[in-house]
């Protein structure tokens, strides 16, 4: 699967090097076997932090983890994964093996990808292509997967350094913004923001 990926029409920040983006993928049923495939990928080495967190890093980037998407359960882990258990050392911790259990059925494995260079997402459809073959699942095969994809965009120039709004540029619905316009919904060009979320939502 190869993707065609929208180029920004800045494809450079304000120094001239080519501007990176992360991406956030989340997916179901493949636990976080997932790490291997990533640190295959990129040439990474795995470096396991909790029953439910593991980095892989990388020479060419910033590491990459991969977690069990649940915030609760991450604390447990991190909380016993800091002291000695009453258990003899190699014994598996029933406990956490119940948790990422449960976890595996109802939360995501999510990969926090590094920012990448505009010019190698081609190794991102390479990581997507393999985790499909190792089994990983969308939201479209489980009633109660609600699964998403996180682009996290590096700016090409602001004042403040921060991206203020994006747009699709091939004619998708897609914007969004960093403020809250429902608390300006009072001024007439706020107003239109939700106006033209109404009428893509009657359309499609």
């Amino acid at each position: 699967m190869k993707n065609a990926y929208v180029t920004p029409q800045n494809s450079t920040n304000e120094s001239g090097e080519q501007r990176r983006i992360g991406f956030e993928l989340e997916f179901g049923e493949l636990e976080l076997d997932a790490a291997a495939i990533v640190a295959e990928v990129f040439s990474g080495s795995i470096e396991k932090r909790t029953e439910m967190e593991i980095k892989v890093k990388c020479e060419k980037y910033d590491a990459f983890t991969v977690e069990l998407d649940w915030q609760l359960g991450k604390r447990i882990a991190e909380k016993r994964a800091g002291k000695s258990l009453p258990s003899r050392e190699g014994d598996p911790d029933a406990v956490m093996d119940w948790l990422k259990w449960l976890a595996g059925q109802l939360v995501p494995v999510e990969i926090v990808c590094p920012p990448l260079c505009l010019s190698n997402l081609n190794q991102l459809d390479v990581l997507v292509d393999r985790l499909r073959e190792a089994g990983a699942k969308g939201t479209d095969k489980s009633y109660v997967y609600a699964f998403g994809v996180h682009i996290n965009p590096a700016i090409a120039f602001d004042d403040d350094n921060i991206i203020q709004a994006v747009e699709a540029v091939d004619g998708t619905s897609v914007f969004g913004v960093q403020w809250h316009p429902e608390y300006l919904f009072f001024l007439p060009r706020q107003l239109r923001l939700f106006r033209w979320l109404v009428e893509q939502a009657d359309r499609h």
